[in-house]
């Protein structure tokens, strides 16, 4: 099971240098900018002409991302990790939004300085904040088939909240998509710490001799 562990470690940093590199490669052409790119105007156009002046449904549509539910969410996570005995996974479950959002708010955003009126708005920190919910809530999961259900929801979600950050005129559409590659970045980087400095690591539900399975033979 270590060399799972392991296996596992080297994955989780791969996928957080490859979503920060690409945070930043997919930034630095918006750097300093303040007007919507070419496709930007094509998915707001887009968005316009299927939601234009519904704003009821598009507030409806940002409620996964709005501040308080992620709040319930985290503390959700959290707690179910303490009860079932994983305190590594309840610190990965609070550390990583916060230290995703810390970063966002007052690295990232002043040094992209891509601006949508006054607000600095790349990457967007609704997005980095949900989805850090929702990659803890994938690299925590206990099964493949749970993980997947995950990442099925949380992309149905992000994408009706996307939508609405469009609509209200709250983001440009590639700020959304900035913030997805952070918040994975930061709660991969996190989760890798959080295996190697903390004792028992992120256990690995559902491996046979982990999370309380009997090993094959025992």
């Amino acid at each position: 099971m270590r060399h799972h562990g392991s296996v596992q470690t080297r994955a989780l940093a791969g996928l957080a240098a490859a979503s920060a590199a690409f945070t930043l490669v997919f930034g630095l052409p918006l750097a300093g900018d303040s007007s919507a790119n070419r496709v930007d105007r094509a998915v707001a156009a887009v968005v316009q002409a299927g939601l234009g002046g519904r704003e009821l449904l598009l507030h409806l549509l940002l409620l996964p991302m709005e501040l308080p539910l992620v709040l319930l969410a985290v503390a959700g996570i959290a707690g179910t990790c303490l009860r079932r005995h994983r305190p590594a996974g309840a610190v990965l479950a609070v550390t990583a939004p916060a230290t995703a959002v810390a970063l966002n708010t007052w690295l990232l955003k002043p040094a992209f300085g891509r601006r949508y009126g006054e607000s600095l708005v790349y990457p967007s920190g609704h997005t980095v904040l949900f989805v850090s919910v929702l990659a803890v809530l994938v690299i925590l999961a206990r099964t493949g088939w749970q993980r997947g259900l995950v990442l099925a929801a949380g992309a149905a979600l992000l994408a009706m909240a996307g939508v609405a950050m469009v609509g209200l005129d709250y983001h440009y559409a590639t700020d959304v998509v900035g913030g997805v590659g952070f918040g994975v970045a930061v709660t991969a980087a996190i989760a890798v710490l959080v295996q190697r400095l903390l004792p028992g690591g992120l256990r690995v539900e559902g491996v046979p001799g982990q999370g309380g399975e009997p090993a094959e033979g025992s």
